[in-house]
């Protein structure tokens, strides 16, 4: 952890010195090494050193290139005394990633929940072989998944020196902290919130629940579970309860990742609004590109969301530019110039990204409406007519797929919607528009639907966007508003979308929307709420002074923080681990070795091995099924099968590897086993109580003819002789 918050807090001093936003130049710097880094290591080898060069490759030419804009260099002292609130965010983030690295230390072990298992699959088997794509539980397949934060791992990991362990904790605390530190920007630099109300947002964006959570909280409600699974056949995770899960899934990863790339953007609207039409939209281009390469680079699923928020965004400011009617200024060469490289090095980079994912088969999935509250059929006949001619397969409804209850919808999006109506409501021109508001959100509720009631907000916060276009208002912070409401509107119809359809994916029955209700709200959560936040604070300037008094407000900001933070804060204990008895603990070792005696050392030694494939005892998903080969760093022979076969699509060869397995175990016959060791190339077989549970009974008379290489408490790890093993 030092390793990495040195660095980070060392780029950021960079940037200030250099005049360069500190936490945009750090996220960028650190965030493309990988992907450079890769390009390096395909030539000179991936280590240490590799991430290294690339590092100080990118800082030289960022520099440069902002020295030679005229820009000059400032001293330690000067950043410290003069620009020091330009470090602000980067301190945000590394106090973050402090703070959430000690969390995560408190529920260190792997537990039968959630996919902890599976994502340090993907993570060990990245940081051992970065530039590959090797599925770790099904020895042989090649991975069909999104490597880019698991190759953020493998540098995090080669930089610091850490176990695969220590970077799954370290990648879970660079998230949260990172996440929090972008919001923090958002607020302090577009919206200019005091630095305790920013920190105070930023932390409620990452750290607090949704209203179930509050009723949770208020109700002392043992089930933290519950308020991630609020609307029926969905998942409606927020970031603090995917940090208390602790998976390491691309959907936690990725979310700071178009925050930042927007609040990059940010940086380049006072540039771009003085460029000529070709120009400007060249460069936007170019930008949106290397956004969707990276999105799916990193999370596919995330790409429709982030399209969106994008066309929303850039339709906005460019309408705004036109009203405001900025003039060009005059071509010089070296403007020209540096508009050519910004051009071409955007290019490159997406180039690289589409590369790095060249692993990823997308399913192919259709999209499928939803059964819509009203005229179901009828709209969805006329729009796959529509969708028909561009080529584009949309299914009519099914059954199954039932939209949201308003009721249910509120109980994860209550905070930031019911911040934004009352807003929209109190920043009305006069009483008979405020009436209308009222009346048509009212009917929002009462219809039942989500669709509706999101439908509604997002025509009220729709109608205030072309108002400020109306104005034609050239203030800098006016301006800052209308694009952070900008964001708040893509983000009501990035909730909005799963109302009406939904990928059609292989999870079926009353699951249908499970998945695409799950990643459009992940994404969203953070712009709906920066909305939300600023909505408030100019509707408070409405407000009568008596209301506005600064005791009042830091009151009201103290309980609210209190109420949301209450369930995080209260749910911890049923994370918190009590009795560690594997050192080191961290490494979450602790309750296998309590549930299944003798793994956790197993696992300790296996890891100080030579690398082989693993074969253990087959079971569902969710469960503590290859957690020898997974948690020792090898590959397994087969893993979660539903999860093997939703990824690789290899359903034939997973039958088969189940049924070896199957016969493997079932036997008596030492020489049988030995023979499948050596046609499947299987390294290690293990014995342990899951294979007794799951096969029956099993004599070690059965492995007489194999070695037993580690024997600890009830599990035994044997291999093939040492002859047959070198043949």
């Amino acid at each position: 952890m030092v390793v990495i918050t040195s660095l980070i807090l060392a780029l950021g001093v960079l940037a200030v010195m250099f005049g360069l936003p500190a936490l945009e130049l750090a996220v960028v710097l650190v965030l493309l090494t990988p992907v450079l880094g890769a390009l390096l290591g395909s030539l000179v080898g991936v280590g240490w050193y590799t991430y290294l060069i690339t590092l100080l490759l990118l800082s030289f030419v960022v520099i440069s290139l902002q020295r030679w804009q005229g820009n000059t260099r400032c001293s330690i002292r000067e950043v410290m005394h003069r620009r020091r609130s330009e470090l602000l965010p980067v301190l945000v983030w590394v106090g973050g990633v402090v703070v959430a690295y000690t969390l995560c230390h408190l529920w260190p072990d792997f537990v039968s929940i959630g996919e902890r298992l599976r994502d340090y699959a993907l993570l060990s088997s990245v940081v051992q072989h970065p530039l590959e794509a090797r599925e770790p539980w099904m020895s042989g397949a090649v991975l069909n998944y999104y490597l880019y934060w698991y190759r953020f791992g493998a540098m995090v990991s080669h930089l610091a020196g850490l176990e695969v362990w220590q970077t799954y904790h370290l990648l879970q605390s660079v998230t949260m902290g990172l996440y929090v530190a972008v919001f923090f920007r958002f607020l302090t630099r577009h919206l200019n919130f005091s630095v305790a109300a920013a920190l105070g947002c930023a932390v409620l964006i990452a750290f607090g629940s949704n209203v179930a959570g509050v009723v949770s909280y208020a109700t002392q409600n043992s089930n933290w579970w519950g308020p991630s699974r609020v609307i029926p056949g969905t998942i409606n995770e927020f970031p603090a309860w995917s940090f208390l899960l602790g998976d390491l899934h691309p959907h936690f990863l990725n979310l700071p990742l178009l925050p930042a790339l927007v609040l990059l953007g940010t940086q380049l609207l006072p540039f771009l609004n003085r460029q000529s039409v070709w120009v400007r939209l060249g460069l936007w281009g170019s930008f949106v590109a290397l956004v969707a390469a990276w999105t799916f680079a990193a999370n596919a699923w995330e790409l429709p969301f982030t399209l969106m928020t994008l066309a929303v965004v850039l339709v906005g400011v460019e309408l705004q530019r036109h009203l405001l009617k900025h003039t060009n200024p005059v071509g010089a060469p070296a403007a020209v110039a540096a508009l050519v490289g910004c051009f071409v090095g955007l290019w490159v980079v997406t180039a690289l990204f589409w590369a790095q994912s060249r692993n990823i088969t997308p399913p192919g999935d259709p999209l499928r409406f939803v059964t819509l509250p009203f005229g179901s059929q009828t709209i969805s006949e006329v729009v796959i007519w529509i969708a028909g001619i561009f080529h584009l397969r949309i299914e009519p409804p099914v059954e199954a797929a039932i939209g949201s209850p308003a009721r249910l919808f509120l109980m994860h999006w209550g905070l930031p919607l019911g911040l934004i109506s009352i807003s929209l409501v109190i920043l009305s021109r006069d009483w008979v528009e405020r009436v209308g508001k009222v009346l048509a959100l009212v009917f929002g509720y009462l219809s039942g639907a989500a669709l509706l009631l999101a439908g509604f907000i997002g025509i009220l916060q729709g109608w205030r966007i072309v108002e400020q276009l109306r104005r034609r208002d050239n203030d800098d912070r006016v301006g800052a508003v209308f694009f952070i409401e900008l964001l708040g509107l893509a983000a009501t119809l990035g909730i909005i979308f799963p109302e009406i359809l939904f990928v059609d994916d292989p999870y079926g029955g009353p699951d249908e929307r499970m998945n695409t209700v799950f990643k459009f709200y992940s994404a969203a959560w953070g712009f709906l709420h920066l909305a939300a936040f600023a909505l408030v604070a100019e509707a408070m300037k409405r407000l009568p002074q008596v209301l506005r008094s600064a005791t009042l407000l830091r009151y009201a900001g103290v309980v609210a923080v209190a109420a949301f933070l209450g369930f995080f804060l209260s749910s911890m204990k049923y994370r918190v681990g009590t009795e560690f008895t594997i050192k080191p603990y961290a490494q979450g070792l602790s309750s296998i070795e309590k549930q299944f005696p003798g793994a956790g050392a197993v696992i300790q030694q296996l890891e100080k091995m030579p690398r082989g494939i693993v074969l253990e005892a087959q079971g569902g998903a969710y469960n503590f099924s290859s957690i020898v080969g997974t948690l020792s760093g090898n590959e397994s022979f087969l893993g979660w099968a539903n999860h093997v076969n939703l990824l690789t699509r290899k359903y034939d060869e997973v039958t088969r590897r189940e049924q070896v397995t199957r016969e493997f175990y079932a036997q008596s016959n030492c020489q049988e086993r030995k023979a499948i060791m050596e046609r499947e190339q299987i390294a290690y077989a293990v014995l342990g109580r899951s294979e007794r549970q799951g096969y029956g009974y099993l004599d070690e008379e059965g492995f007489r003819c194999l070695d037993r290489v580690l024997q600890r408490g009830e599990y035994s790890i044997f291999a093939l002789p040492s002859s047959a093993a070198a043949q």
